[in-house]
């Protein structure tokens, strides 16, 4: 029988490490509760005379909201210099360090991260004439290793100055002759529902872009309060074919070329309701050795809306069928959430979730893994879609899973909020049946913490603190059980 090996001092030094994080968490979110804010003015001086403790700040206020005016009005009309043309850019600084995201063994030579992303973009939007908008975005990410795997073959210098891509490059035409139609064609980002299965269209490039190769048509049905959506893409796996790429680096941003059309339908008739309902055909052509060969056929239907004035929810459930990687595919998807929000001073909210994923069943001839199509990416966590990848070599592909989750969220301010959640993961069938690193009959992957506190400054700044930390369970075999932890500080400036 395995022993499962006790992490020891590793346990030890990342206990410290979140230990600090949380207080650093909490520290700041008291000294913000503290802090004067729009909500909690801070009182005048006892001494003062009554009209003049009021006068005097409302004279303080009125300077700093004119000042703040002015700039704001200077910024607009440098954005929007004619009506035919605006534009914008942001910066994302990042700082992450992680432990055990894809070993789960601090044994592991490669076990620690830690490293730096400079993320900045620039667009614009050309109006020729009414109605048709020509949207352009670049993106670049320079990246500094300080640990870790180095993104691409080959390259070993901890300085990874990367590639300049067209994140986005759409014609949009309005309310084509007069009607609720309207299209978009090029690259562009493809959000639907809440982004379970159609968000993420480069999963290899890891949050740097989201783009969708594309042509989509949307018709708004107004007299029955009604969208529909048809979408066909095109993706290929370098991200180059359609678009360009400035000194390219070799990044490839998915493992395999894609084709792919979505009919989504979209219904708000009922003011406390939103039905949507859609079809979605995926086919994929391996590229990389970890890509897939499938045509994937998914029917799914969402509700989601609020119950009396304090219940908000959010449900669905698709079913998948096809061929994948040469066996038959039929797998099953759902996603829920309800939440209980007190509407207080301080928007305390509560929330459950429940996801299941099914497993492939290593006794059945077919495959029963629900594929996650775009949906590959940080939806609950920042930390586990790179521990997935230790099951096919594909990260963010999460499928074989039951998720049981509860969380807390606060806001003591506009400008701060504060979440937590806890989450126990459970395997639907072990269908790696004790391949390295798993076990033969476990079922229980872990529990996976998360705490993340955000600030925003103002509309041009935003800041936050992110901590996760996921204990594995008897799911991975007893060299697989040291604890895996992601910090991550963000510094976002939008302009």
């Amino acid at each position: 029988m395995q022993q499962r090996r006790i992490p020891g001092l590793s346990v030890v030094s990342m206990a410290v490490a979140v230990i600090v994080a949380l207080g650093s968490q909490a520290a700041w979110g008291l000294g913000a509760m503290n802090a004067p804010s729009e909500e909690s003015p801070a009182p005048p001086s006892p001494a003062a005379e009554p009209v003049v403790a009021e006068a005097a700040p409302s004279l303080a206020l009125s300077d700093e909201s004119a000042s703040a005016g002015s700039f704001e009005e200077t910024l607009k009309a440098i954005k929007n210099p004619v009506p035919w043309f605006s534009w914008g850019g942001d910066l994302r600084l990042r700082e992450v360090w992680g432990d055990n995201w894809l070993t789960l063994d601090s044994g592991t030579a490669a076990h620690e991260w830690h490293f730096q992303r400079y993320l900045s973009r620039l667009w614009g939007t050309l109006t020729p004439v009414k109605d048709v908008d020509l949207n352009v975005r670049l993106a670049w990410e320079p990246r500094v290793i300080q640990k870790g795997p180095r993104p691409n073959d080959g390259v070993h210098s901890r300085y990874i100055w990367d590639e300049v891509v067209f994140d986005n490059l759409n014609l949009k035409l309005h309310r084509i002759g007069g009607s609720g139609l309207s299209a978009t064609l090029g690259r562009q980002d493809i959000i639907l529902g809440n982004g379970w299965l159609v968000l993420e269209g480069t999963p290899l490039d890891s949050a740097r872009t989201i783009f969708f190769d594309a042509m989509r048509l949307t018709y708004e049905a107004e007299p029955i309060q009604t969208t529909f959506d048809a979408i066909y893409i095109h993706q290929d796996h370098a991200g180059d074919r359609v678009m360009p790429v400035i000194d390219r680096s070799g990044q490839d941003v998915i493992e395999q070329d894609e084709r792919g059309a979505i009919f989504y339908v979209t219904n708000r008739s009922i003011p406390t309701l939103q039905i949507d309902g859609y079809y979605i055909f995926k086919h994929d052509i391996r590229q990389k050795p970890t890509g897939n060969d499938a045509d994937i056929h998914t029917a799914g239907g969402r509700l989601s809306g609020t119950l009396a004035d304090h219940w908000a929810y959010d449900a669905e459930l698709a079913h998948q069928w096809g061929n994948k990687n040469g066996d038959y595919l039929s797998a099953l998807g759902a996603n829920s959430r309800l939440s209980y929000l007190f509407k207080d001073r301080m928007d305390n909210q509560l929330r459950i979730a429940y996801e299941f994923l099914s497993g492939d069943d290593p006794r059945s001839s077919a495959n029963e893994a629900f594929d996650p199509l775009w949906g590959r990416y940080a939806r609950w966590s920042e930390l586990y879609p790179y521990t997935v990848a230790m099951e096919s070599g594909r990260p963010g592909e999460q499928t074989n899973l039951h998720r049981l989750a509860g969380g807390w969220s606060i806001s003591p301010t506009r400008k701060l909020q504060w979440r937590n959640d806890y989450h126990l993961l459970f395997a639907d069938e072990n269908t790696l049946r004790a391949a390295p690193g798993f076990t033969s009959r476990g079922a229980f992957r872990g529990q996976l913490l998360s705490s993340v506190l955000t600030y925003k400054v103002n509309e041009h700044v935003s800041t936050h603190l992110w901590t996760e930390l996921f204990f594995p369970g008897n799911y991975y075999a007893g060299d697989r059980n040291d604890p895996a932890l992601f910090l991550r500080y963000e510094l976002c400036f939008t302009f």
